[in-house]
Order: structure tokens, then sequence, then C-alpha cells
């Protein structure tokens, strides 16, 4: 975590909890750019009209004159980038471009890989190497944004879809199942499967127990028992944990114990 203040920007790398000051929830409109970058909690966030819930990984960009405030739950840690910036440094193209836009922008690696860099520049430069670092990396972000089309061919689909598999890959031991991602991924259950299908070009149930078994033959190869294994990964019963795991390896749990 970090707060950088130098002339006239303002960089923060927060992460609130339960006895956090909520000051910056509530409505409240400003001068000057604010742009966030989600990374965890309970969140819904607005601008103007629009409200999002949000997933890991979104970007909001509130432009000056804009009402807007976050509805968080108090009782999940709160961490996001926060990046204040003024109307000076955007060229007037720019800013044109950016009141046209709708505020969020779904989770952009590019993005996020640019804003997150920001704690490593803080921690090796000055504070005045890392103002034009700063400055630079915001501009790119803002023309990155300008461009930025929701229709455009893929870019959200492998975004979206980066998002999901990071989330497989965190919850990768739950009960997974599609009442579970939509709950949690906050889309409904045809656009998941839909849009994981386009880009990874296999059913996203498939992919999550193909991974299932490849920990499973991990874990077995560590001395846990097959059966313990089963349960851990939560399939239903270990006569279908056997099935699939030999259909995916075409060997058998106790087979890989004794290699």
């Amino acid at each position: 975590m970090f707060h950088f203040t130098f002339q006239n920007l303002d960089i923060a790398h927060k992460l609130d909890n339960a006895s956090s000051p909520k000051d910056e929830y509530g409505k409240h409109l400003h001068p000057f750019y604010e742009l966030i970058l989600f990374l965890h909690g309970d969140v819904d966030y607005h601008v103007e009209e629009i409200s999002k819930h949000l997933i890991t990984g979104d970007t909001i960009l509130m432009t000056p004159g804009e009402y807007h405030y976050a509805s968080v739950d108090k009782d999940v840690m709160y961490e996001r980038y926060v990046l204040k910036f003024p109307v000076e440094i955007v060229p007037e193209h720019i800013r044109n471009i950016l009141k046209e836009k709708d505020p969020f922008f779904i989770g952009s690696n590019r993005v996020k890989n640019l804003i997150m860099s920001l704690d490593r520049d803080f921690s090796i430069f000055s504070s005045a190497d890392f103002y034009v670092i700063a400055s630079a990396k915001i501009a790119e972000i803002l023309v990155y944004l300008a461009n930025y089309d929701k229709k455009a061919s893929g870019e959200i689909t492998r975004d979206f879809v980066a998002n999901i598999i990071d989330y497989i890959q965190v919850n990768i031991k739950e009960d997974l199942n599609m009442d579970r991602l939509s709950k949690d991924l906050h889309y409904s259950k045809s656009y998941i499967a839909n849009e994981f299908r386009t880009t990874m070009k296999v059913p996203i149930m498939k992919y999550i127990r193909s991974k299932k078994i490849i920990l499973a033959q991990s874990m077995i190869l560590q001395g846990i028992k097959p059966s313990k294994v089963a349960e851990e990964l939560h399939f239903e019963d270990y006569s279908t944990f056997y099935r699939r795991y030999l259909q995916e390896t075409g060997e058998t749990p106790s087979g890989v114990k004794q290699k």
C-alpha cells in the first residue's frame, strides 16, 4: 500500500477494512479526473445514473463534475488503486472522447499492469522521477481508454475470460458449478458459458474438471489418499472422481500413487 501526492497528482493503493474511514464512499464530485482500478471487495459503484457491481480488474473513470459513490460491504476487504489528476494534463481531444464514454471499463490486463506497476515504481524512484513516470503511464492509459471499443472483436471477451480463469484458479478446490460462477462473477450462466467457450474452445465445466484432475494428480503424488483428494476437490462421490480421473488421464488414481 502507498499514497503519493506531488504537485497535482494524487495516487494511492488502498486497502480498507471494517474500521477504515468511509468518507470517500459517499456521493460527491470534484473538478479533477479520478481513475479507479478495482482489485477486491463486494462493491457496487455508481457514476451519475450508471451502476455496476465490480469484479476484479474493472476500471472506473470519473470525469470532472460527475457525481459518483460506492456502496461497500464493510465486512469485506476493499482493495483498489485510486489515481487523481487534473484536467490540464489531459489533451483536449482525449477529454472530448472520454466525456462520451461509459465510465466503466471491463478489466483490461494492459491497464491493470500499468497501474499495478506503480507500486514498484514508487518504491525505487524519487518523488520527482515517480511523478514523471506516473504521468506518462496515466497518459498511456487515457489514450487506451479513449480508443476502447466495447464492441471491438474479442477484446472484452478475452479480458472477461481471463478474469474467469483467475477466479477458477483461486477457487479450484471449491464446489464450482454454473450457479456458483454466476453468483460470484455477477453475470448470467449463459453469458459466462458462451463467452468462455467462444474464447477457449472448450466448455467451461469441462475446463474446470480437467483442472481439478491435474491438481488431483499432484495431490496423489504428494501421498494424499485418492478418496481424500476426491473429497477435498468436491467431486460428487469417489466413483465419479474415479471415472473422471480415468477419462482424463487413462489411468486409475491408485496407479499414480504407485509410480
